[in-house]
C-alpha cells in the first residue's frame, strides 16, 4: 500500500492522505524514516532499498535525475552481472561453491558518498560491487590472493576487516580490481569493489551486531 502511494496511484491510503491534508513528501519523510528501517531489521532488503529510493527520488527528485543521467542503471546493472560472472568463473578455480552478489550502488547512496559533487560519481572506487560469500576465512584471502595476483587493483583501497573487525563487529575483505577498457562499463576502464566474507560474517552485517541499523 505505501509503494502504491508513493508512485501516486489511489488506495485507501492515499485517500485518506489527501482527505487529511498530508502530501506524498510528507508519507516519503515517514517511510524512509520508518519503513526502511523496519524492512532493514527484518532481512528484507531488497524492500528496504525500494522504499528508500522511491523516498530520494520524491525528496531530492533533482539529486536523483542528476545520479540517474550520470549512471545508466539498466545498462549498468547487465554489465556487472556480465563481470559478476566472469569473476565466479574465475574463482571457482579457487574455491568451491561460492555465493556469488553484486550490485550498482544506488541513486541515495552514490549522492551520499559524493557529497553532492556530481562530477565525481564515476570516479567512485565502489559504484560497482560483487560480493562472494564463502565457507571459510582460508577461502576468502584464497579468492583475493587469486584476484590481487591475476588482475590489475587498486592498493590504496585493500581493506583487511577480517584480521581486525571494525568497532561496529563488520568483517569482510575489500579490494577494488579494475576492469580494462575493452570489458569496461562503456568501454572504459571500469572499477570494481570485491568483497570476501564467510557467512556468518554476512549474516553478522546484515542481521547481527555489525548491520548499520545496530549501530
Amino acid at each position: 500500500m505505501v509503494d502504491d502511494t508513493l508512485n501516486g496511484r489511489k488506495t485507501n491510503l492515499a485517500e485518506l492522505m489527501s482527505d487529511q491534508g498530508i502530501s506524498c513528501a510528507d508519507l516519503a519523510s515517514v517511510a524512509e524514516q520508518v519503513h526502511g528501517i523496519l524492512a532493514e531489521r527484518l532481512g528484507e532488503y531488497s524492500t528496504k532499498t525500494k522504499i528508500t529510493e522511491m523516498c530520494f527520488a520524491i525528496l531530492h527528485e533533482k539529486e536523483a535525475h542528476i545520479v540517474k543521467e550520470k549512471v545508466s542503471y539498466a545498462k549498468a546493472e547487465k554489465w556487472l552481472e556480465t563481470v559478476a560472472e566472469s569473476l565466479a568463473c574465475e574463482v571457482g578455480e579457487v574455491v568451491s561453491r561460492a555465493q556469488v552478489e553484486y550490485r550498482v550502488k544506488s541513486p541515495s547512496s552514490v549522492w551520499r558518498k559524493v557529497n553532492g559533487d556530481s562530477e565525481q560519481i564515476s570516479s567512485l572506487h565502489d559504484l560497482f560491487g560483487v560480493r562472494f560469500v564463502v565457507a571459510d576465512t582460508i577461502q576468502c584471502y584464497s579468492i583475493v590472493s587469486h584476484l590481487l595476483a591475476s588482475r590489475t587493483f587498486d592498493s590504496y583501497h585493500y581493506r583487511d576487516y577480517v584480521a581486525k573487525a571494525k568497532k561496529s563487529g563488520y568483517s569482510s575483505l575489500h579490494i577494488v580490481v579494475t576492469i580494462p577498457a575493452e570489458k569496461g562499463y562503456c568501454g572504459k576502464e571500469t572499477r570494481v569493489e570485491i568483497q570476501t566474507r564467510t557467512q556468518q560474517m554476512d549474516n553478522d552485517a546484515k542481521f547481527g551486531k555489525a548491520a548499520h541499523w545496530a549501530y
